[in-house]
């Protein structure tokens, strides 16, 4: 599986367990969901993923290191969420 698409599902969450096995993903879309929060580690196995869209969330934050040690991620949109600081 290389794209995944779970936009506009109305999804509170990710759970991390399920990013786990989608190793070979290269994109992933969880726009237009009710997401407020991202685990630290959401996608330390994805080290092929190229973009995550996030737009249209309410995530308040970030953590600190949540896109590190993804070589090949070229694209984070996260337009339309209520984003403090970063």
């Amino acid at each position: 599986l290389e794209e995944l698409d779970l936009s506009g599902n109305m999804l509170d969450s990710v759970d991390s367990s399920l990013l786990t096995h989608l190793k070979g993903l290269k994109l992933l879309f969880l726009r237009q969901n009710q997401i407020k929060s991202l685990g630290d580690m959401l996608f330390q196995h994805m080290k092929d993923i190229i973009e995550i869209d996030l737009s249209y969330n309410f995530i308040q934050s970030l953590p600190e290191f949540l896109f590190a040690n993804l070589p090949c991620l070229e694209r984070i949109k996260l337009d339309n969420n209520l984003l403090r600081n970063m």
